[in-house]
């Protein structure tokens, strides 16, 4: 039995009259107007934290619109890392095999099959931005550049949802001269990712989320209004819903291949029958969809149909799985082949949304994890710590409670219960794991204090360094003891120390919160070059300079926030020994310089600000620490070298307090710090006395009213 393709549907339409009646679209996170035979729905996927994305679109040859319904997510399309969500749609514009990208720009998704991408939309900048690259025949390019037009992002809860006007058939012709006004159908790979680190939370096709490695086989379509009707489209189950109950027979149904006639859309008399193939049970579903191999079920013959409604019932099917499905439209002797569908059945085993995040503890306190789990069966839970030798499963003694219930306990917290810990939660159909949680002891986690000639950390237990280019150790002019280090960036190479990268974990509890302290004297024009630094671009963070005036900031990636920091209130790269120090607590980070508080204004009220409010988690990186540099990818990037003399460069997983860091400057300078200026100190001496009461009575009842 020959098959058909697509294109000698289309074929059998020419000449008919179009009964496209093209829908008013208004740019407004209102999608009640995405409805009728326009609509493509691409699907409907679960979002990581709870929730669904559904992806509609329209196709007229000129307009390609895109709707994203993510009103049950609380998820916003943004700029803010981790939080925000980044949107991406890649269209194949030549229709060439073979010809286009292998992975998007960013690195994030390949494309294996036999259609590869030529144009791709980039919805990941501020609100209304997005970018694109475009496949010049060797390599996606940049050219196409930003721009902030045809988009609308939803940014709250009452109105969560965005419409998307793509630039296509404009783009198509200034980049490869192709009208595609008479093109019926595109092929589109669709994605979302968590905005900062690139997580691919959900995929149109569908596939395994993951950071970067999101593997495509061949794409989805997006077709005109009546090249949709030509073929059998409309499923139910509608595409990716989850749920679907197997236990008894499943009907699936579908709208079957429609003409134009009488004024509206009749079944198509070519087509007298649909051959119905099913693929799975899979325990999870297929990372690429090239590759499925379809089982013929059943034939539905034309006679069996309600109006332009066909069905059959298949099942029982597995719980706990996902299946393909699709239907062949039997015309005479020939086929068309159909598009593929697919549908999760009920999830029986257990399901975890989330885990307590790490617990930060003094020595001698409780930390506490809880996991969140729904189960329909009865359900155990068992939580183990992972251990180098094997992960062990914790029983309730000692110290340790609710080992196999939904909260574990862990008092009188010390350094021998430090780790990742995990729960297992088990029911009579299956088990699920929930994501690490980690556990660590506030604490210093490195000292610098280059005495005796070294540049190790004196911390027990901390990273060995390394060195790169030539820095020394000198004696003379040190802050604090008798040594310091001086890295330089002359000509015989430019220097910096960096840790052990095969212990690189030791500092994963900085992401929760932390602080980075240390003592530099330099004269260095540079611009964002670090004094200590653990990656810093896209993740980590980085305690440097700003790219104004020599003046400091503290910047960690993956947070929502200012992720850069405000820059400090004071000069620093004047040849003078200075105490710099970053901080962040978890909601608020701070930047404080030679024992004070750095204050800065916001740029919208006026008002003296003395932090950044940023939430969520430092985003991961498998780079070491690093001090007068940086290392990114697991190089030295001698670029980010920030030269000068350096001393008692020190990292907490902690946020040390104002009153900590004042008496650190203080006990090393002998100068007195003013941590907290009372209201009334009009002569700034830190004090509210006699002389303040006197410069506030010499301007009693001073009225510098204009009547």
């Amino acid at each position: 039995m020959r098959k058909v393709f697509l294109a000698a549907v289309l074929f059998c339409l020419i000449g008919m009259a179009s009964q496209s009646h093209a829908i008013t679209l208004t740019q407004d996170g209102d999608l009640s107007e995405w409805v009728g035979n326009e609509i493509n729905d691409l699907g409907t996927l679960p979002a990581p934290e709870g929730g669904t994305y559904q992806v509609l679109a329209t196709w007229d040859g000129t307009d390609l619109n895109i709707g994203i319904d993510r009103s049950t997510t609380g998820r916003y399309l943004g700029d803010t890392g981790w939080e925000n969500d980044s949107f991406f749609i890649a269209i194949d514009v030549d229709g060439v095999d073979g010809q286009g990208a292998e992975a998007d720009g960013y690195g994030r998704v390949t494309f294996d099959g036999t259609k590869k991408p030529d144009l791709i939309y980039y919805y990941a900048g501020g609100p209304s931005w997005y970018e694109r690259s475009g496949w010049d025949g060797l390599d996606m390019t940049w050219d196409l550049g930003w721009s902030d037009g045809g988009a609308y992002y939803g940014t709250s809860e009452a109105n969560p949802n965005d419409e998307l006007i793509v630039p296509l058939s404009t783009d198509a012709i200034n980049e490869f001269g192709i009208d595609l006004s008479s093109v019926p159908e595109l092929s589109v790979w669709v994605w979302m990712t968590r905005e900062g680190n690139g997580f691919v939370e959900a995929s149109w096709p569908i596939g395994a989320s993951g950071y970067i490695g999101q593997n495509f086989g061949e794409p989805l379509n997006i077709r005109t209004q009546d090249t949709r009707m030509a073929i059998a489209h409309d499923p139910t189950p509608a595409q990716y819903v989850g749920d679907v109950d197997g236990d008894a027979p499943v009907t699936l149904s579908w709208e079957v291949a429609q003409v134009p006639g009488g004024g509206s859309y009749v079944a198509d008399p070519a087509v007298t029958a649909y051959d119905v193939y099913m693929a799975g049970p899979f325990a999870s579903e297929p990372n690429a969809l090239a590759n499925v191999d379809f089982t013929y079920e059943a034939t539905v013959n034309s006679s069996s149909w309600t109006g332009t409604e066909a069905s059959v019932p298949v099942g029982p099917l597995e719980k706990n799985a996902f299946y393909f499905w699709r239907v062949d439209a039997v015309e005479g002797t020939s086929t068309v082949t159909g598009d593929k569908w697919g549908f999760f059945t009920e999830q029986t085993v257990p399901s975890i949304s989330g885990i307590t995040a790490a617990q930060i503890v003094d020595t001698g306190g409780t930390a506490n994890f809880t996991v969140d789990a729904t189960s329909v069966l009865p359900e155990t839970y068992q939580w183990y710590k992972v251990e180098e030798s094997g992960d062990v499963a914790l029983t309730d003694s000692g110290d340790i409670s609710g080992a196999t219930s939904a909260t574990l306990s862990i008092s009188n917290a010390e350094q021998a219960d430090e780790g990742q810990y995990y729960c297992v939660v088990a029911n009579d159909a299956g088990t699920a794991q929930s994501g690490n949680a980690l556990l660590a002891i506030k604490r210093l986690l490195a000292h610098w204090d280059f005495e005796a000639g070294s540049f190790e950390s004196i911390v027990p237990g901390s990273p060995d360094a390394n060195t790169v280019g030539d820095p020394e150790i000198v004696a003379a002019g040190s802050i604090n003891g008798t040594d310091a280090a001086f890295f330089d960036d002359e000509v015989d190479g430019e220097d910096m120390l960096y840790t052990d990268p095969n212990l690189v974990s030791y500092f994963d509890s900085c992401n929760y919160q932390m602080t980075a302290a240390c003592w530099v004297k330099t004269t260095t024009t540079k611009e964002w070059v670090p004094f200590v630094s653990r990656n810093g671009e896209g993740a980590g963070w980085q305690l440097r300079l700003y790219y104004l005036d020599g003046r400091p900031c503290f910047t960690t990636r993956g947070i929502e926030g200012n992720s850069d920091g405000s820059q400090g209130d004071q000069i620093i790269n004047d040849g003078q020994w200075h105490y710099v120090v970053g901080t962040w607590d978890g909601t608020t980070k701070k930047l404080y310089i030679d024992g004070t508080l750095s204050l800065h204004y916001d740029w919208y009220t006026g008002e003296v600000i003395e932090g950044d409010e940023v939430t969520g988690v430092i985003s991961s990186t498998s780079d070491p620490v690093a001090v007068a540099g940086r290392v990114l990818d697991g190089e030295p990037q001698i670029f980010a070298n920030c030269p000068g003399t350096y001393d008692d460069v020190k990292i907490y997983n902690y946020a040390l307090d104002a009153a900590a860091i004042a008496q650190t400057y203080a006990d090393i300078t002998g100068m007195d710090v003013c941590v907290t200026k009372p209201q009334y100190d009009f002569n700034d001496d830190c004090a509210v006395d006699l002389a303040d009461l006197s410069m506030f009575a010499a301007e009693w009842l001073n009225d510098g009213t204009v009547q």
